[in-house]
């Protein structure tokens, strides 16, 4: 755990950043009383593929759409495109 005043803060951001990155608990204090407290965000590894289900090669379709949505069906004919 790390402990700086505003003024510390103030000056040294970039480097109270990354201490909170590395895993640290950085303390911003005011008139020597800890008021807010900086942390790392864990980041979540991405997983391969998860995003398949919103493929372009399943949703080219637009007649498939439209067959099944008669609202948008109607907007999309009405459109002045």
């Amino acid at each position: 755990m790390f402990q700086a005043n505003i003024h510390q803060a103030k000056t040294n951001l970039s480097q109270l950043i990354q201490k909170a990155e590395a895993g640290e608990t950085v303390i911003i204090a005011k008139a020597g009383k800890p008021c807010v407290q900086l942390t790392g965000i864990i980041k979540q590894e991405r997983k391969a593929g998860s995003l398949k289900k919103f493929s372009h090669a399943q949703n080219t379709d637009i007649s498939r759409i439209l067959e099944s949505d008669s609202d948008t069906a109607d907007l999309f004919e009405a459109s002045s495109l």
